[in-house]
């Protein structure tokens, strides 16, 4: 898995991190061509290198992860998404293509669009202050609130200090508010106005959703601390295809990156009816045709056993051989 951001061409200049050059001798013939001629489509790259095409796009994203490399569409990385590319028996990926024979770029995932060299003659970063200031605004509209542990989250060097002046700036100016507005985040918190309002503003109608549990939307794993789970021996965690149910009291249940195992968190017991009513209705809302929502173990045990057992039936799930569907 590969992070990928996305930035509007007005503010990429004061926005995109440019980190350091991959080390190794066969990314140079690569990075010094597109030094020269930027935003260049694969098969010119590939016929102006010379050599095995696939090597050539495959040193193309490595460049890419790196972060040294970029594309000028999304094609690219939806190709390498996409069914187009698939692992047969035997290991190898077989590709369909048209029969009346495409352009090299099109036929193979992930070479689509134009490529530049984020460091390229045609991308000039904005100065170290107005990238600053920038970068403090967005962790601002993206958090609402920021500490430290949002910088570390985010990868952000130099700490709070680094952006002391800025945000003294917006203090003055009504922006943020220093204090104290979440636990265990450290003595030093900026606040947006907007943001403290909906933290003072009491919940009307409680509500839950299912999202990724990498989403940004979920601060659990990263920037606070998992809730104790119903059974003490599962752990949750942050990875690629886990999902999690937020509800506007924290998160409520935790589904594995597989997709059929359900961790509840440890809840009193005058919300716990409320709990399970609205896990067991999320549940039921994200399963589509095709794409069945199958519980095979509810914290660990068949789902019969479990004390959602009767919430889920409500919702809709029908007991089968294996678990809950």
């Amino acid at each position: 898995d590969g992070a990928i951001s996305m930035f509007r061409s007005e503010q990429a200049p004061r926005l995109v991190r440019i980190s350091g050059l991959l080390p190794g001798a066969a990314y140079a013939p690569l990075r010094n061509l597109l030094a020269e001629h930027d935003f260049r489509e694969f098969d010119w790259i590939a016929k102006t290198l010379g050599g095995f095409p696939p090597q050539i796009l495959k040193a193309l994203w490595d460049l890419v992860w790196a972060g040294e490399l970029s594309n000028t569409r999304l094609t690219p990385l939806l190709s390498l998404m996409s069914q187009r590319a698939r692992r047969t028996r035997s290991g190898r990926y077989h590709q369909r293509r048209a029969r009346s024979g495409r352009r090299l770029p099109e036929a193979m995932p992930g070479a689509a669009g134009q490529w530049y060299l984020i460091t390229g003659p045609r991308f000039r970063a904005a100065p170290a202050a107005e990238r600053d200031h920038a970068l403090i605004r967005q962790m601002l509209d993206r958090w609402g609130i920021i500490g430290q542990r949002c910088l570390q989250a985010e990868g952000v060097t130099g700490g709070l200090s680094r952006f002391s002046c800025i945000l003294d700036e917006f203090v003055e100016r009504g922006i943020v508010e220093r204090g104290l507005f979440v636990e265990d985040w450290g003595a030093s918190q900026f606040g947006r106005i907007d943001a403290l309002d909906l933290l003072d503003r009491p919940a009307r109608d409680a509500r839950a959703w299912i999202v990724a549990a990498t989403d940004p939307a979920n601060p659990y794993g990263r920037l606070a601390p998992w809730p104790k789970p119903t059974n003490p021996r599962l752990t949750p965690q942050r990875v690629a295809g886990a999902r999690i149910v937020l509800s506007d009291e924290g998160p409520i249940g935790f589904l594995s990156a597989a997709g059929c195992d359900l961790i509840t968190f440890d809840a009193p017991a005058r919300c716990w009816r409320k709990r399970k009513s609205y896990l067991s209705s999320v549940l039921a809302r994200a399963a589509c045709p095709g794409q069945p929502m199958l519980l095979r173990t509810v914290d660990g045990q068949f789902p019969s056993g479990s004390p959602l057992s009767a919430d889920l039936k409500s919702a809709g799930f029908k007991e089968s051989r294996g678990g809950y569907i």
